[in-house]
């Protein structure tokens, strides 16, 4: 769970230096870099001097909001994915940061649930704007650098001969897919037997989901379709 992040550096910006420090001790364990300040001139050079990754920050430094801060972000990277954790929802500041394009407004206090579900939408929006990333289907991504599918934000390991079958399906996302094509894809020369095949689909599905790939009798395989997967 969130490994990829450990690739990546964070700025975070809070006035409450009690939160400050307990949180930064936490995310400390997902992140290469952590940097952190409680007002919003330090902000703006450490995010100048270091360029950070990922922007975590408050709302209210005193007088001073971090609406202007994120939004001259915004005009040289709109990729970044920025989050605001805060325990005021009044409307008007509501309205002033959606064209910030923020990945959260997390509201205080927090859980962990939240914060956890928060960076798995950061290490998704990085690692397809990275290209590690590669949709196969709905919510499922084929992570290039990790070897991994990730299913419904969950980090499956593939084997050499899953993986050989995944960037099969994504080459071929729209085809149909006969047993000697992909027993050629994944075997190679090596002779495979339609009772192994048939073995490899089904602990493909019992690892990803019924629904990751359908059969079409007598004929092959397919990963979309239009009618009801197989039981």
């Amino acid at each position: 769970m969130l490994k990829l992040l450990e690739c990546y550096s964070l700025l975070y910006v809070d006035s409450n230096l009690e939160f400050l420090q307990y949180i930064i001790s936490f995310l400390g364990l997902y992140f290469k870099e952590v940097y952190h300040t409680d007002n919003l001139n330090d902000a703006k050079n450490i995010y100048s001097n270091n360029l950070p990754d990922i922007i975590i920050t408050d709302i209210y430094f005193g007088q001073e909001t971090s609406i202007g801060f994120i939004a001259n972000i915004r005009e040289s990277n709109e990729n970044i994915p920025i989050i605001i954790i805060s325990e005021h929802t009044n409307e008007n500041i509501l309205l002033e940061v959606i064209p910030l394009q923020l990945t959260a407004y997390l509201v205080r206090p927090l859980n962990f649930e939240s914060i956890i579900n928060t960076l798995k939408k950061c290490e998704t929006k990085l690692s397809k704007s990275s290209g590690y990333l590669v949709n196969v289907k709905n919510n499922i991504y084929l992570n290039k650098n990790l070897g991994t599918l990730i299913v419904d934000g969950i980090n499956l390991k593939l084997n050499k001969k899953e993986r050989l079958f995944v960037e099969f399906l994504i080459k071929n996302k729209k085809n149909l897919l006969t047993k000697d094509m992909i027993a050629y894809s994944v075997w190679g020369e090596e002779h495979m037997s339609d009772s192994a095949l048939k073995n490899f689909i089904l602990r493909i599905r019992k690892r990803f989901g019924n629904d990751f790939i359908y059969t079409v009798s007598n004929v092959g395989y397919t990963l979309t379709t239009t009618s009801p997967p197989p039981n």
